[in-house]
């Protein structure tokens, strides 16, 4: 083989690892712009303390963002105690179809015991549900998984805090004094001609006394107001003559924190009986 030969085979064989070089790094560019360029991002992240006389939680906010378009589909949701600096639980949701832009929210109820395995699945209804405990002091943040195999990075902690202690239930029960029969106060009856004695009857459901009781009776375009903190004032006497067709009653019953839950209730009064006329007959 001549010598221009070897020199022209030479240039082919070094254009020839050229392009492979060059077609490696085409497809190593790709991959990482595939793996690192677009991870989905969590945005407009917030929480808010749920309404704690009803469904005592907190809810958690944030936006799914994808500059690719990719719809996420699973995120984990991280508690942290502030007071152990130990993940407190986690939960994990799959099989999911999120599109960017899509505002996301979850619900975490709290408990006076907490309880089951700190890393659980999404449902509520799961029998592991685990929940955040009163009196506690949390930190939470959310990473999530687009539909490529990419995860976002981790949303920065943010602070929140669960509430004391129960709120007390401001529930109330009522009684006809004459009957004596316990029942729910929408089934209660006024007598429209004589009037009724109702006995009205709440427990707090909670050990966080002492308690006032602030019962609020409307009736005849009139307010009566019936304050105590004695454990007997957790029960009221109120008479209705009858004369209204309906009467308004309303309660708080605070705690030593001052949390209440106000409730209110309807009492009704029988109808008015049919009158009695006379009438002749006719043969």
């Amino acid at each position: 083989m001549t010598k221009e030969k070897i020199i022209i085979k030479m240039i082919k064989s070094k254009k020839i690892i050229l392009l492979i070089i060059l077609i490696l790094f085409i497809s190593f560019s790709v991959l990482i712009l595939s793996v690192y360029a677009a991870k989905p991002r969590l945005d407009d992240l917030s929480d808010l303390k749920g309404r704690y006389c009803e469904n005592p939680g907190h809810n958690f906010y944030w936006t799914y963002n994808d500059s690719d378009s990719d719809h996420g589909v699973r995120f984990r949701l991280i508690i942290r105690d502030v007071s152990t600096d130990i993940i407190a639980l986690e939960k994990d949701c799959s099989g999911l179809d999120i599109a960017p832009g899509t505002p996301m929210t979850y619900f975490l109820p709290v408990t006076e015991t907490g309880g089951g395995p700190n890393i659980v699945g999404c449902d509520i209804g799961d029998s592991n549900w685990k929940t955040l405990e009163y009196g506690k002091d949390y930190q939470w943040r959310v990473v999530a998984l687009d539909d490529r195999g990419s995860w976002s990075l981790p949303s920065p902690w943010q602070n929140f805090t669960t509430e004391p202690h129960p709120y007390p239930n401001g529930f109330f029960i009522c009684a006809d004094a004459t009957i004596g029969t316990i029942m729910d106060c929408k089934d209660i009856r006024i007598d429209r001609v004589n009037g009724s004695t109702i006995i009205f009857e709440n427990d707090p459901g909670t050990s966080y006394g002492p308690f006032t009781w602030e019962w609020t009776f409307s009736d005849l375009g009139e307010t009566n107001i019936v304050v105590g903190n004695n454990p007997s004032d957790s029960q009221v006497t109120k008479y209705f003559d009858g004369t209204l067709p309906e009467y308004h009653v309303y309660l708080r019953a605070i705690d030593n924190a001052g949390y209440t839950c106000p409730r209110s209730g309807v009492i009704s009064v029988s109808k008015q009986p049919p009158k009695w006329k006379e009438v002749v007959p006719i043969y």
